[in-house]
């Protein structure tokens, strides 16, 4: 069986976004699709099982909306969205890490010394 032809960058393309918005902010461009994050904590399993599950949606959301002739197709499009979404998704779960770590390492404990 070979393998189908991986899909340009730009046909199907997932951004993920810290910023406060809906879960889902379609584009005009029904190829592209943002996935926020800032309600998410991703440090967490939780927050990072609905961070997964929010880009296995839109990735079905963006592979239909470029109405393909037959099911291969759409699981051919839907699985390289999802691996091209998969660097930039753990980009995002690392910086939310990253930002716990210097925020804990940045706190301060101040004492009152008494004369």
């Amino acid at each position: 069986m070979s393998r189908l032809p991986r899909l340009p960058a730009a046909l199907a393309l997932l951004c993920l976004a810290a910023t406060a918005a809906p879960a889902f902010a379609d584009q005009t461009d029904s190829s592209v699709m943002t996935v926020q994050t800032s309600d998410l904590d991703l440090t967490t399993s939780a927050g990072i099982t609905a961070l997964h599950k929010r880009i296995y949606a839109a990735s079905a959301h963006v592979c239909r909306a470029m109405n393909f002739s037959d099911d291969r197709a759409m699981e051919a499009c839907r699985a390289q969205t999802l691996e091209d979404a998969l660097p930039r998704m753990r980009q995002t779960i690392a910086a939310a890490n990253e930002r716990i770590k210097l925020a804990r390492a940045t706190q301060t404990v101040t004492a009152e010394i008494q004369p």
